[in-house]
């Protein structure tokens, strides 16, 4: 796993870093969201956005930390490596966000805002060298999305 960017060094430091990068960004991807007129929170979360409402603790938990780990080892780990050593970074960095949202079957802003926050976790990904920062980046954003607009 060290080879796919997790390593027990500076995890807390790295989540960290990827939780409050999320919590940062979130207001501007929930304002592009909540202009489009989907309404968000718990209780009616969606059917676009693939998420169980009102959720149960297990859907939750897949939702904040498992699905999260299993597609940043995918699309950061795995893949992302694999273009960015072949690729500029811009380049790999794009490609990457843009599956990774259309692999999530979001459209419009719900699209869009996944794309943004792909792009973020790249980058931390590539500044940071491990999947913690990232991870920590989309655990954040899917906490915050399971809380709604009362989290901003």
């Amino acid at each position: 796993l060290r080879s796919l960017g997790i390593s027990p060094a500076k995890i807390w430091r790295d989540a960290g870093l990827g939780i409050v990068s999320a919590c940062l960004l979130a207001p501007a991807l929930a304002v592009l969201v909540l202009v489009s007129g989907i309404p968000a929170g718990p209780s009616f979360i969606p059917a676009e956005l693939g998420l169980l409402a009102p959720p149960s603790p297990a859907a939750a938990w897949l939702a904040v930390l498992f699905l999260p780990f299993l597609e940043e080892l995918l699309f950061r780990g795995f893949l992302y490596r694999l273009l960015r050593a072949r690729w500029p970074e811009i380049m790999a960095n794009l490609s990457v966000s843009f599956l990774f949202a259309a692999i999530h079957g979001s459209t419009g802003p719900v699209a869009v805002a996944r794309f943004l926050g792909s792009m973020l976790m790249c980058r931390l990904f590539d500044r940071t060298g491990t999947l913690w920062s990232s991870l920590g980046a989309h655990a954040g954003f899917n906490a915050l999305l399971l809380l709604g607009p009362a989290a901003l």
